[in-house]
């Protein structure tokens, strides 16, 4: 009788402490992954055209074609190994014999790095004309002048406007067959966007 009474009382005991002390739970976070690409992140340059030493410029996104990777993307850009400007824009005056390139980033830090080309001649720079352009700048009388090149003036007005690699309009101007006309805008590098009946056409002109 004392053995199954003690047997008893140790069952309640057991089924009290059980009852008493809470079970231990594991909490489990999710973390989301950041959403991958559908393509390795790769970037290409737009425009041929080099910069020239000690002129000012603003270096910009719109001057880069980005594929693949995910977005949003990150913008750093360096002078030698120095970083000297971060975002979708970079001012610079480049000077001679200085390496720059453009880093860009993306979300999953997966990054790509582009050479900025610096043109070494010195050489007086008086034209921005080249095989495939339509306009043709000249410097004269402490200003630019820009003439549609040999080709190109096929009559009718031709509407020329300059933007900055911010993609901000700084100047819209008309011309007509060899005429020239000036313009009276910072020395740098603009996006020149020309058009007129059966033109439209988008190049890159350094102004002095």
């Amino acid at each position: 009788m004392h053995s199954n009474s003690f047997f008893k009382y140790v069952v309640i005991l057991t089924i009290a402490f059980i009852i008493a002390v809470p079970a231990r739970t594991q909490t489990v976070v999710r973390m989301d992954m950041p959403p991958q690409p559908d393509e390795p992140l790769q970037a290409v340059t737009l425009f041929e055209e080099e910069l020239y030493p000690g002129v000012p410029t603003i270096l910009g996104e719109m001057g880069y074609l980005v594929t693949g990777g995910t977005s949003p993307f990150t913008w750093e850009w360096f002078e030698n190994s120095e970083l000297i400007a971060t975002g979708d824009v970079a001012p610079v005056t480049p000077e001679a014999g200085n390496e720059y390139h453009v880093t860009i980033t993306d979300v999953n830090n997966c990054s790509v790095t582009i050479p900025i080309i610096i043109s070494f001649s010195d050489d007086e720079i008086t034209t921005s004309e080249d095989a495939g352009s339509m306009v043709s700048v000249r410097t004269g009388h402490g200003q630019n002048l820009i003439s549609l090149s040999p080709g190109f003036d096929r009559g009718g007005t031709i509407l020329l406007r300059f933007y900055d690699m911010r993609g901000i309009l700084h100047l819209e101007e008309s011309i007509t067959g060899s005429s020239d006309i000036p313009v009276r805008l910072p020395a740098g590098i603009y996006l020149l966007h020309i058009e007129g009946e059966g033109i439209n056409h988008v190049e890159r002109v350094v102004l002095l």
